[in-house]
């Protein structure tokens, strides 16, 4: 079944049965919003990159704007419309997933960072003595337990 038709829809994140967020292609992307329900988008902000996520105990989702040289995570509240920074990206890393308790943890080349509210990233492992490089996506479970991660294929 075709939920939103007439946009290329590259990620998304369900806020609920009949909200939507969507990382829609285009030059630029932009972030939509996609009301199920009613049928409606609107776009809600431009120039973003495709990690798209709810924001654990918050009524509101994060995505990545790269409309500076230093991209950033920003919040998005979804009664209120208002979009806040929580913090630069590592430096040109798009690929991130919020642990249930509220931090984030963030890819780039083979190193993963760790971020919690009021401090800066910290390095918490690097996989290049395995070699692994180019991590491209990160998912964590539910239980905030285990970590997915995905990197490019070295050959």
């Amino acid at each position: 079944t075709v939920v939103v038709p007439d946009l290329e829809i590259g990620y998304h994140v369900r806020y609920d049965k009949k909200n939507l967020y969507s990382f829609v292609l285009g030059a630029p992307p932009t972030l939509q919003y996609h009301n199920l329900k009613s049928q409606t988008n609107s776009i809600l902000d431009k120039s973003i990159r495709r990690s798209l996520h709810k924001i654990p105990g918050k009524k509101a989702i994060s995505y990545i704007s790269k409309k500076t040289d230093e991209w950033q995570v920003m919040s998005l509240d979804v009664n209120s419309g208002e979009k806040k920074m929580l913090t630069p990206t590592v430096p040109n890393s798009e690929d991130m997933c919020w642990i249930p308790t509220g931090e984030l943890i963030m890819g780039a080349k083979s190193e993963l960072y760790f971020w919690q509210m009021g401090s800066d990233w910290q390095l918490i492992v690097d996989f290049s003595n395995f070699g692994l490089e180019d991590i491209t996506r990160l998912a964590i479970n539910p239980k905030g337990d285990k970590l997915a991660v995905v990197v490019k294929d070295p050959n």
